[in-house]
């Protein structure tokens, strides 16, 4: 379904990062890093649906449609519905369920958009006389994109981990390493060329996709954060921290480029979020028990307990886009942290005009990001799907509502003594925000899954009947 690239071998991969990380000095404790990382990111898993490629021509002369070619061929709506900068497109059959097209956007974002029967005769028609020189546009297209997003994502990764070298390599291991003040400036400078020098090496040697810089630098982040909260919960000396900050970031970037070339951006996606929300509101519900109250064995627990939670959510994330029983985009996806957010506002509501505990604001924030994302869920994901940019009008149109509700409520009460008030409207605001912003945005409807979970074969269910000799199928599970 996704773009023909051909990466390198796992066990290839893998020799190649051991040998990065032998170079920045860290081999033997990032594998140990990397071996509790690895079990936060799934491997790929079986498949969603069979779908089989198919040329758009009778004739199979026409397996890809580039932006030039559709041109030449006046492909429109409704049966052709790709609209914007694309790469290719894409036909795969579905069997009896119909027929859907996989377009590439330049960002690495894969779209499907579902064709009946008539659509699919639409596009036979359309090329069945393909204008001469199409062959040589079609390969001529198909070169420039690859070099594009080869080029794109490679040249992403020499930034993402140039930044993440200045603000996390360098200054966590230079701390790690020495007490002096000059040998600390001398190291924080040494690692941030070799964090440059050492991700441009990486990306000579073999491909590196959208999803796999994506990956790698949330693993970077997150990793890091892991590191610090594992070595703090084991009582670790501020170097000892600084150490596992290191470690945890070049763990996390290794297992990002390991596991994010069997990904789609819709799973990637899902898996920062899972990282993110179940760790947050982990944190928020031990803190609402007072475990952070004290530097002490229980805060260490605690911080043990996040650190836990985040890897847990990191498969769990990217499993909700394949496991639910509709379309799941990465703008679905970034839609959920501003429902979450407008719910926890919401919440506040409720404690807002008391004199709420530390403790009883932590749980009420993490209650109503629960119950903002469960309806974000329910009310955005499941009926929509939103492209990059629509979750970012979203977010937009949500922070601007909430803005108009609290000044709202500034004209009601002036002296501003009722904060529930302020909280209620600014809430109301941030959902009429939302809904003008899916208004006017007008994001597609939700694809749904395309193939049903459960499939049945009334022939092979006679044959079986008729106790035919041979293998005759009679349910088909698709996951």
């Amino acid at each position: 379904m996704s773009d023909a690239r051909s990466p390198a071998p796992r066990r290839r991969i893998g020799a190649r990062l051991r040998r990065l990380l032998a170079a920045l000095t860290v081999t033997s404790a990032a594998g140990g890093a990397a071996a509790a990382l690895s079990a936060a990111v799934p491997a790929t898993v079986g498949a969603q649906s069979v779908e089989r490629p198919e040329a758009f021509d009778a004739a199979g002369r026409l397996p890809v449609i580039t932006p030039v070619v559709a041109a030449r061929l006046r492909l429109g709506p409704p049966a052709w519905r790709v609209t914007g900068d694309y790469r290719a497109a894409r036909l795969y059959s579905l069997g009896d369920s119909g027929y859907v097209v996989v377009v590439t956007r330049p960002s690495g974002v894969v779209e499907r958009y579902s064709l009946t029967t008539a659509d699919r005769q639409y596009l036979r028609d359309r090329t069945r006389d393909l204008p001469p020189g199409i062959d040589e546009q079609i390969t001529e297209g198909l070169a420039e994109a690859a070099a594009a997003v080869t080029g794109s994502a490679r040249n992403a990764f020499l930034r993402d981990q140039t930044i993440i070298g200045l603000t996390i390599y360098a200054p966590s291991f230079s701390y790690a390493v020495t007490n002096e003040t000059a040998g600390r400036i001398a190291t924080y400078l040494l690692m941030s060329g070799a964090s440059f020098f050492g991700a441009m090496s990486l990306s000579r040697e073999f491909e590196i996709s959208a999803t796999q810089n994506r990956l790698s630098t949330l693993g970077a982040v997150h990793g890091g954060g892991a590191g610090f909260g594992l070595l703090y919960a084991l009582d670790a000396s501020e170097d000892g921290q600084a150490a596992g900050i290191f470690t945890g970031a070049l763990a996390g970037t290794a297992a990002g480029l390991y596991f994010g070339q069997g990904m789609t951006q819709a799973q990637v996606a899902g898996a920062g979020f899972g990282m993110d929300a179940l760790g947050l509101v982990t944190a928020g519900y031990l803190g609402a028990a007072g475990s952070f109250n004290e530097r002490d064995q229980a805060s260490r627990l605690a911080a043990a307990g996040v650190v836990l939670a985040g890897l847990t959510g990191a498969p769990l994330g990217a499993l909700y886009p394949r496991f639910v029983g509709y379309n799941v985009t990465a703008g679905d996806v970034s839609t959920l942290w501003f429902t979450g957010g407008l719910g926890a506002l919401g919440a506040s509501t409720l404690i807002a005009n008391s004199d709420p505990t530390a403790g009883q604001i932590m749980l009420t924030l993490a209650s109503g990001f629960i119950a903002g994302t469960v309806a974000g869920d329910r009310l955005l994901v499941k009926r929509l799907d939103h492209s990059t940019g629509d979750a970012s009008l979203v977010g937009l149109g949500a922070a601007a509502g909430a803005l108009m509700g609290a000044g709202v409520s500034v004209l009601i009460d002036t002296d501003r003594s009722n904060e529930a008030l302020i909280a209620g409207l600014a809430t109301l605001g941030g959902i009429g925000g939302v809904a003008a912003a899916e208004y006017y945005s007008s994001p597609r409807h939700d694809a749904g899954r395309l193939a049903t979970r459960l499939k049945l074969s009334p022939t092979g269910l006679a044959l079986a009947a008729a106790r035919r000799e041979g293998v005759h199928p009679i349910l088909s599970v698709s996951f």
